[in-house]
């Protein structure tokens, strides 16, 4: 008899195989074998040695593997030296007098429980980062490490585990694996992004109750919806290897034409931009055929800064994306397929979004009960206007310098006080950087066209009013749908419910389209929604003109566009409107 599992999507694709449970035991001795416990002080020097063997060892990895994982190794290089590591594995031994293995094992718990706590999809992923340099430590101190039973991985596998580490990841057979699913991790967990990169399909936050699956129990693995299907009919495997058969010839197509405009079949262009975190996202999104960056995460360029950044940083950061995804150059290829090297990409850079959930060594954080209802996004930029005002005059200077617009998105945006008061910032500091640059200050105001990042209720509450003081509106569909329906993305137990195709969502989302459309601006849509190809007609319908995805989604979201009528769209989304539950919703969409 077949069983559903529902979590969130992690990387698109359907997989059919054959369940193997991966619970790995613990990397720590068990009770007895610990070494003998030095003085506290030749415990240390033990630690010490064995955190540099971990560190000459990431070294080489780094320097010898692709550039993807070259940069996740770089970020647990930067884990493996954090002074909070330090400071309590030392505090620990010294203080407390424990072993080097235990003082380990206990600060790494400590701090990978606490990435896991935090209501922000990014972080918690971190924990699995946390736990994998445990494990070397661990390794190098002596601990004995089982030996993993990846290596030997049947084919045909789906992989079902808790979490996955990036050793377990980087160790993956890659062609005997159709499929992962998780009970935990996140979208954003650096196991979704290697699992994209390398197209294997990707269901998280399935819960517990996946490990009630028994190994080499057939099931199906569906990464477009987050689905998991434990022991199929003969009609379902049938339908999803029919549904796996035309996604391939999809993807083939889709590639071929990724550097060509997206325009629906009654000829109007739709903008598919990417998100982006970091360097190797960005080359991604130029050599995928994105239209520009709908979504620049600054702060993620900046999180290990030790000071907070000047406007030199800043100019530093949008200089190397600016060229970046401007054809010509030597990391971007679209010029070589067929994109028109006279159109300059638009980029949209966010605001740094940090707060109590996204802690950074320039801005101390209190702790908070819940950091997501707290100091955050605008909030917290408003309260250090410097570090608003750095972000401005930045972005102020290389538009000037570029002749070309920069756009300005603000997250976290409840009130119109707040919108008032950062613009208030920006008419400030343009008529001192229009002297500076020798540009006319009219002429600079327009080359900053500011926008609200749409994730609060009261912000979509309030949107006819924003939308007639700003130059565009995107929805931030992830933390909007945690807001809305009340649940905390990273609760394993309820984060399948953060469903973006909640008819509540819907209801919204028609209504920030109504409002862009009537304020005659453009409204752009990002989160894991925006990648899903299946979604792309309904999103069309309640308003969106702009996509921001995922890099990798960007020539199948595009394509997906290409097989859209706009009559079509809003007819699907007035159904859409009449639902009763997600279910319908996806129904609908499934029926095309």
């Amino acid at each position: 008899m077949s069983a559903n599992f529902h979590g969130l999507p992690g990387s698109p694709g359907i997989g059919i195989g054959n369940a193997f449970i991966y619970q790995p035991k613990p990397v720590l001795l068990e009770t007895g074998h610990v070494p003998t416990r030095l003085p506290p002080s030749q415990e240390w020097q033990r630690f010490l040695e064995a955190h540099a063997r971990v560190d000459v060892n990431l070294e080489r990895l780094i320097h010898n593997t692709d550039a993807l994982v070259s940069d996740i190794l770089a970020s647990h290089r930067t884990i493996l030296h954090d002074a909070t590591v330090m400071n309590g594995i030392e505090a620990a031994i010294m203080q407390n007098q424990i072993s080097a293995i235990d003082a380990t094992q206990l600060v790494l718990n400590e701090i990978a429980d606490t990435f896991r706590s935090m209501d922000d999809d990014y972080f918690a992923g971190r924990a699995a980062d946390v736990l994998d340099i445990g494990n070397r430590l661990l390794g190098q101190l002596g601990a004995r490490k089982p030996l993993s039973s990846l290596i030997n991985l049947p084919p045909q596998s789906i992989l079902v585990a808790e979490d996955l580490t990036l050793s377990d990841i980087i160790e993956l057979p890659a062609r005997q694996v159709c499929g992962i699913a998780l009970a935990h991790s996140a979208p954003t967990a650096h196991a979704a992004i290697l699992a994209r990169s390398r197209e294997i399909p990707l269901v998280c936050a399935v819960g517990e109750s996946i490990f009630e699956l028994r190994n080499g129990q057939p099931i199906i693995v569906d990464g477009n919806l987050g689905q998991l299907l434990a022991s199929p009919s003969e009609q379902q495997l049938r339908h999803y290897s029919n549904s796996h058969t035309y996604l391939l010839q999809q993807r083939k197509l889709a590639n071929a034409l990724a550097y060509q405009p997206a325009v629906t079949l009654d000829g109007q262009p739709i903008s598919v931009c990417a998100n982006v975190n970091n360097h190797d996202n960005a080359v991604q999104a130029a050599q995928g055929g994105a239209d520009g960056i709908g979504l620049l995460r600054t702060e993620f360029f900046f999180i290990n800064h030790e000071t907070f950044p000047d406007v030199a940083a800043h100019a530093e950061l949008l200089i190397e994306i600016y060229d970046l995804m401007q054809p010509g150059h030597p990391e971007n290829t679209a010029h070589e397929t067929g994109s028109d090297p006279a159109i300059i990409k638009p980029l949209t850079f966010r605001a740094l979004d940090l707060g109590g959930d996204k802690p950074v060594r320039f801005i101390p954080s209190p702790i908070e009960m819940n950091p997501s209802l707290g100091l955050r996004g605008i909030r917290l930029l408003l309260k250090r206007p410097e570090l608003l005002r750095n972000h401005i005059a930045a972005l102020l200077q290389m538009a000037a310098t570029w002749r070309r617009p920069l756009r300005f998105m603000l997250p976290m945006i409840s009130t119109i006080e707040e919108l008032l008061e950062v613009q208030t910032h920006i008419n400030e500091l343009i008529p001192i950087v229009a002297t500076e640059q020798s540009i006319d200050a009219e002429e600079l105001a327009q080359l900053l066209p500011t926008g609200v990042l749409v994730e609060t209720p009261a912000a979509a509450l309030m949107i006819e009013q924003m939308a007639t003081l700003v130059d565009f509106l995107s929805i931030g569909v992830n933390d909007l749908a945690q807001y809305i329906l009340a649940v905390d993305r990273t609760n394993a137990s309820v984060a399948a419910m953060a469903d973006p195709l909640h008819p509540a969502m819907i209801k919204i989302m028609s209504h920030i389209g109504r409002a862009g459309r009537q304020a005659g601006i453009p409204v752009s849509i990002c989160g894991e929604i925006a990648s899903d190809a299946t979604a792309i007609p309904l999103l069309l319908g309640l308003g969106m003109n702009e996509l921001s995805v995922t890099p990798a989604a960007v020539a199948l979201v595009k394509q997906a566009v290409r097989q859209c009528n706009l009559l079509s769209c809003r007819q699907l989304a007035e159904q859409a409107l009449k639902c009763q539950n997600s279910r319908q919703v996806r129904e609908l969409l499934m029926a095309l």
